[in-house]
Order: C-alpha cells, then sequence, then structure tokens
C-alpha cells in the first residue's frame, strides 16, 4: 500500500529496498497530512525540511502537514511501522472528540498539531520512547493495520478515531516528560528554514536561486552556502527533488499530458521537461506513466 494513495489513513511496513515513496534514498515528499513512524529495526537518517535526524530502535520520526519529508540514508537492515493520516482525516478527529470527552470542539487536533508545531521552533536531536510505550505503540498500530480497510466503512472509522487518539497522545506524554534533547536554531539554521517555508510556496513556478535570496534579502551566493551547509544538498537539488515528487504525482494520479505537466511546474518547453524527468529517473515520462 503507498501512502500516496491512502484515502484517509493508512498503517503499512516499510523495509530496506522496498519500492516505496518513502523508502527511496534522496527521495522528496511533500506530506499531505501527518507522517508517524516507529523504527523496529535498523537505523534511518532523514530530513524535515532543513532539520537533520536519525533514528533506530524505539526512535520516533514524524512530519506534519505541508512540510518536506526526505530520507537520506538507512542501514539494510531497516524496519518501521509507519502510520499517515490524511489531512482531511485529522479534521475527522476533531469531530469524533465525544469519544474523549474532551472539552471543546476541535480540542485534539489543535492540541495534537499544536503541540507537534512547537517541536518545529527548536531543533529536536532525538526522540526515543521507553520500551514500555514502544510496546503500547506497536500494538496500536497492529490493531489499525488490520480494521482501518476499507476506508469507507463507518465502523472502521468509529474504531480509528479513539485509536489514533491514544497513539498520538501516547507520544505527546512521552515527549512532555523532558527526555527529548533540543536547542534553539542558530541564525543560519533560521535561514535555512525560511527559505524552506518559500521554497514550498513557490517551487512549482519558481525555480531559480535569485528568487529566494530576493525574498530573503540576502545575496544567491550566501543563502546557497548556508543551504548546502545546514542540509548538505544544494538550493537547485532541493527544487529538482519537488519537482521530481510533483512531476510523479500529476503522471500517476491526473489526466493531464506530459506537456500539460512541462506547463503546470513551469518548464520553459515540454522537451526541457521530458529531459528533466529523463535524467532523473531513467526514463521518459511516457514511459513511467506506462511503468506505473
Amino acid at each position: 500500500m503507498s501512502y500516496i494513495d491512502t484515502k484517509d489513513i493508512g498503517v503499512f511496513d516499510i523495509r530496506a529496498g522496498a519500492s516505496d515513496e518513502i523508502v527511496g534514498r534522496g527521495n522528496a515528499i511533500v506530506v499531505g497530512g501527518l507522517i508517524l513512524g516507529i523504527c523496529n529495526r535498523g537505523t534511518l537518517a532523514y530530513q524535515v525540511n532543513q532539520s537533520h535526524h536519525k533514528t533506530s530502535p524505539g526512535g520516533i520520526f514524524f512530519a506534519l502537514p505541508g512540510q518536506l519529508f526526505t530520507v537520506m540514508e538507512y542501514s539494510d537492515d531497516l524496519e518501521a511501522t509507519v502510520v499517515f493520516i490524511t489531512s482531511d482525516y485529522l479534521l475527522k478527529l476533531g469531530s469524533r472528540n465525544e469519544m474523549l470527552l474532551v472539552p471543546t470542539k476541535g480540542y485534539f487536533v489543535n492540541r495534537i498539531l499544536g503541540s507537534f508545531n512547537e517541536l518545529e521552533k527548536v531543533l529536536v536531536q532525538d526522540i526515543f520512547l521507553s520500551d514500555e510505550v514502544c510496546g503500547d505503540i506497536r500494538r496500536i498500530l497492529s490493531v489499525l493495520q488490520r480494521h482501518t480497510y476499507p476506508q469507507v466503512a463507518e465502523s472502521n472509522l468509529v474504531l480509528s478515531v479513539p485509536l489514533i487518539q491514544t497513539l498520538l497522545l501516547l507520544i505527546l506524554e512521552s515527549l512532555n516528560r523532558g527526555t527529548t534533547k533540543v536547542r534553539s536554531l542558530s541564525r543560519q539554521e533560521q535561514l535555512s528554514k525560511d527559505f524552506f517555508v518559500l521554497l514550498l510556496q513557490h517551487y512549482k513556478a519558481q525555480h531559480d536561486v535569485s528568487f529566494y535570496a530576493s525574498q530573503l534579502y540576502v545575496t544567491p551566493k550566501y543563502l546557497s552556502t548556508v543551504v548546502r551547509k545546514t542540509t548538505g544538498s544544494s538550493i537547485q537539488d532541493w527544487v529538482s527533488r519537488l519537482l521530481l515528487f510533483s512531476s510523479k504525482s500529476l503522471l500517476k494520479s491526473s489526466r493531464l499530458s506530459v506537456q500539460q505537466v512541462a506547463a503546470e511546474l513551469h518548464f520553459s518547453t515540454p522537451s526541457s521537461f521530458i529531459r528533466f524527468f529523463h535524467r532523473l529517473t531513467g526514463m521518459t515520462p511516457r514511459e513511467y506513466r506506462v511503468k506505473i
């Protein structure tokens, strides 16, 4: 099951070498919901926007709606379980607040996303949970995995909502105990973060470093140096990763022609888009569409 095809919620296992959008070195994914995973075996190095992270057994990794999630490296024995919750489904969690006797409508979603967003104001270095909490989370994910399909079934929705609420609250309560290491962002890390905010808003139309530098009131050279230093990749690499992500999504899920996809992503000509796609994937857009 691909998380990109998930209508509401999907729980699935990922392993090293699997042909999934998440387990692909260097793949950039614009998250359309909440990605939350627990590492069961091996190690995983990844980035959320500009922030570097590494996790191992007992570690949690997550990305919020609208963020850029990129797998950088993983061990040959990596095994993890991931839950993907679409943005629309997150709103359904709030509409079912009677299941947890919460006092105010929307309390749950506001607390969950608000708490995770607070972590984005600092640099989270490690998120590791106790063996007891890890065991509870794995049991919840196991139940969710068995009961979230078909996604149109009302009974599955009723069952999954309190389980997801419990899952997220377990993690947040663990974080609130002060075991997670955090530090404030440096000035260069803050600039890099501001760049990613702009990038996610404008990458389809703006492919040049000069645009982002002008918006941040720095020189293109300085911005390029900072982004490469803080992320390990150049600005052009990040733009290319996002354009490739959107290209694949449009070719897979829309009826747009190759020419229309090229126009949607503001390539100067269809042939320049075809060359770009072939350089990064080894196949033409039409060949990719046939393959999938």
